[in-house]
């Protein structure tokens, strides 16, 4: 069984395989434009990978891993952490 600690930062996919969350800021480094350059692609609909949701008066965002990578044409990327 799989710790809660060792979910962190982890999104279920498809029938218990879990697949690294991807952050705006992570998104950026991957694709080379700015942290801002996503958000409003995400807010506008432009950037296929995710979405952002406005709660109030703040942004939420979710990026999809799978789209993502598919999105790049590259498989998912391990960091040695």
């Amino acid at each position: 069984m799989i710790s809660r600690s060792k979910l962190k930062n982890k999104t279920k996919y498809k029938k218990g395989f879990f697949m690294k969350k991807i952050t705006i800021m992570e998104a950026s480094k991957l694709m080379h434009k700015s942290a801002q350059f996503i958000r409003i692609g995400l807010q506008t609909g432009r950037l296929p990978f995710g979405s952002a949701v406005k709660v109030s008066t703040r942004w939420n965002y979710i990026i999809y891993p799978e789209l993502f990578y598919k999105y790049l044409g590259i498989s998912e990327v391990q960091n040695d952490e």
